[in-house]
């Protein structure tokens, strides 16, 4: 349970979010504050919450098959991680494959990417971790890297 706050009080510390109907307010007082996004049989995704829960770093897990990303996130991402838009595709993937993605990606506008990827979580790379003010996106193996 948390005390409730106005909203103008909210800073970029802060993460106002909306997750199922449910409106969610997390607060960060001093600590790094991630977000996780990853797919709970993947051992890479379990080693990455193993680093985060060591070095004490507050985070929400986001489950990929579960809540998919929207079109809007994955521009946000793609924009804030300063990568190519291929990198959020799980190029190693089952569905990847069975669609050929890889001779129709380049044939593809980033809108049609950030549509295609939208539409199912497998076909987005994990892990993602995201910084709460979403000034920051780590995706793959980055996100190894950032922490260590």
């Amino acid at each position: 349970m948390f005390n409730c706050m106005n909203i103008m009080q909210l800073n970029t510390k802060n993460i106002l979010t909306i997750y199922n109907n449910y409106i969610w307010v997390y607060i960060n007082q001093g600590v790094d504050y991630m977000i996780l996004i990853g797919y709970k049989k993947c051992t890479t995704c379990k080693g990455i919450e193993k680093m985060l829960e060591e070095k004490n770093i507050k985070y929400t897990y986001r489950e990929i098959d579960k809540d998919v990303p929207t079109k809007a996130e994955l521009k946000a991402w793609h924009k804030a991680s300063g990568l190519d838009i291929k990198r959020f595709f799980n190029t190693s993937g089952l569905v990847y494959r069975d669609m050929n993605l890889k001779d129709k990606l380049g044939d593809m506008t980033d809108d049609e990417k950030y549509k295609l990827l939208s539409t199912n979580g497998m076909l987005v790379k994990r892990p993602i971790l995201i910084e709460d003010d979403g000034s920051f996106v780590a995706v793959g193996p980055d996100v190894k890297k950032y922490l260590a």
